[in-house]
């Protein structure tokens, strides 16, 4: 029995459909809850108009069981041993792993980075930024967070991507193929190797919206591009101001490393220095 365990999220909801179009439907999918609830099914929700963007909606349409989770303590162990793999795309809390490996249940989580760059939950934004390269990865998932033995890992092609919903999509795509891939393979897992850098991708704040005078145009317009549906203000240290609209037209100066580029004024928010 094949269980996915996800947040209500674009990245899972793509990952999910793009599995079931390969041909690898889940026998039941677990949806992050933030609050403590009974383990029991969901009803489908009452929805006039559709969202290809909701977990919920695609698993109740193809008639998945889907139950929402908030501790894995709830689980019965009767449930349990129904289950030989999970699969783990955005999931927040972590996984009872030794409870999982004594049962000999595979667990597998789907990382949007190369690890063991950028472990941590927001390692998307971080590429974004031009932290590290586009990439996926699949590994073993162990006590701790990110770090279990390696599967594989692939790239991601996002030169034609511009905004960050198709970065994210990308991303949520090519973890399935991969996925796919791997499920009828019978890979040995290999040990991660220390980064030599240590880098984690904590969710961001508001000093990581910080537009770089190191930064050339193109980088700076890119990370403004991939960030778009986080709605957040940049930093313009030069200038001391917050700013958006990020183009060559503008009223603030955003000095980069091979031009000019310029924003406008962000008022909504305090102009105080990050």
């Amino acid at each position: 029995m094949l269980l996915t365990v996800v947040t209500e999220c674009l990245f899972s909801a793509t990952f999910l459909q793009k599995i079931c179009l390969l041909g690898v439907r889940p026998d039941a999918v677990f949806i992050a809850h933030p609050q403590s609830i009974p383990f029991e099914k969901t009803s489908p929700r009452i929805n006039l108009i559709a969202d290809g963007t909701r977990v919920d909606e695609f698993m109740h349409r193809l008639g998945v069981p889907l139950y929402r989770l908030y501790s894995w303590s709830a689980v019965p162990e009767q449930y349990l041993e129904q289950l030989d793999t999970i699969v783990v795309a955005c999931f927040p809390r972590k996984l009872p792993a030794h409870r999982l490996e004594r049962r000999g249940i595979r667990a597998w989580n789907v990382h949007p980075s190369a690890l063991p760059e950028l472990r941590g939950p927001d390692p998307l934004f971080y590429t974004a930024r031009g932290d590290g390269p586009a990439a996926v990865t699949i590994h073993a998932i162990d006590a701790q967070y990110d770090t279990g033995p390696l599967l594989n890992s692939a790239s991601v092609q996002t030169q034609d991507v511009c905004d960050e919903h198709a970065y994210i999509a990308a991303h949520a795509i090519r973890a399935a193929e991969l996925y796919c891939q791997l499920v009828a393979q019978r890979v040995q897992p290999t040990p991660q190797p220390e980064p030599i850098v240590s880098s984690w991708a904590s969710s961001p704040t508001a000093a990581d919206y910080s537009l770089s005078a190191t930064w050339n145009m193109k980088r700076t317009l890119r990370f403004v591009a991939l960030t778009n549906l986080r709605a957040h203000p940049y930093w313009v240290p030069t200038a001391q101001a917050w700013v958006h609209r990020i183009g060559e037209s503008g009223e603030i100066r955003i000095p980069c490393a091979d031009g000019v580029l310029y924003g406008t004024r962000w008022y909504k928010v305090s102009t105080a220095q990050v």
